[in-house]
């Protein structure tokens, strides 16, 4: 099967506003991605850090039923079609700001967003039971540490970065963009960065490719 899947957990503050998002960000991923079956992650988290481990597992356990999973996280609109689905491994599609990164004795350079990720049915059993482990113990001191997680078994599976920004497309003068934005399919708008500011941005795009 198939699988659309994100996240709407309530942190507490700005909840309205994520709430926009996701269904700015959903409702696009339905007109331009065909799929099986949307699952949204939801209900309370404890802090951020709870609600991306929580992603995590939600993520894997669909895996570990045999099941391909298409994650993309509410700040991110499909403005284009998309097809994702025909890959075989696990894939991240754009570097990040940090472009390169060295966490304890590893090093990922290009360093890849994980805002958008892919997961096949067929990712082995083994590179799961790495991550398992690496997620376990969530270091809470590193912001974006699940996205040291998935860098890691990215690139077990891969010999160097494969890079497709159209399907993550970060418009931001910090992120190492090689496209024109006219070509991006995905673009993500971090709401991290202001739930606001994305959320209006956002809207701009739902009303111009999506609506």
């Amino acid at each position: 099967m198939n699988i659309y899947m994100t996240a709407l957990m309530d942190l507490g503050t700005d909840f309205d506003v994520y709430s926009d998002c996701y269904k700015l960000s959903s409702e696009s991923v339905f007109k331009f991605l065909d799929f099986d079956e949307h699952i949204l992650l939801s209900g309370k988290a404890d802090d951020a850090f709870d609600m991306l481990r929580k992603v995590y597992y939600g993520i894997m356990d669909e895996v570990k039923r045999g099941n391909n999973v298409f994650f993309m996280e509410i700040d991110c609109i499909v403005v284009k079609p998309i097809k994702v689905f025909h890959f075989n491994t696990i894939e991240l599609f754009s570097r990040t700001s940090p472009w390169s990164i060295k966490y304890r004795h590893l090093r990922f350079d290009p360093y890849m967003n994980s805002g958008v990720k892919y997961f096949p049915a067929s990712l082995p059993k083994e590179l799961i039971a790495m991550a398992d482990d690496l997620i376990k113990d969530y270091d809470t001191s590193f912001w974006g540490y699940d996205q040291i997680v998935y860098n890691y078994i990215y690139y077990r599976q891969h010999d160097q970065a494969i890079i497709r920004e159209e399907l993550n497309y970060m418009p931001f003068p910090d992120v190492l963009n090689q496209i024109k934005e006219e070509d991006a399919k995905i673009f993500h708008l971090f709401t991290t960065r202001g739930p606001e500011e994305c959320r209006d941005k956002m809207l701009k795009l739902y009303n111009k490719f999506v609506k």
